[in-house]
């Protein structure tokens, strides 16, 4: 969503079927939900800042925090630099 011009948000879902577990080492499906804000400060440098939730679904799967919970909050952030 274009905010302005160096500005937008960016909003993200994702859906992963792990059935087995063979990608990630438990078997369940996966969402995951990210909203970021970029901000370029000009044409090589840019910033983004991220929250983003994800979830595992089947019933008593713990995939995160050592195996004790079944969903997660990640803060991240990355700056991009163009050469």
């Amino acid at each position: 969503i274009l905010l302005s011009a160096k500005n937008y948000l960016c909003i993200r879902n994702d859906f992963l079927n792990d059935p087995q577990g063979n990608r990630t080492g438990y078997a369940t499906a996966y969402t995951s939900h990210t909203l970021g804000f970029i901000h370029h400060f000009n044409d090589l440098i840019a910033i983004r800042p991220e929250i983003r939730y994800e979830t595992a679904y089947a019933k008593g799967v713990t995939p995160y925090d050592n195996g004790t919970k079944k969903d997660q909050y990640t803060l991240a952030a990355d700056i991009f630099v163009r050469f």
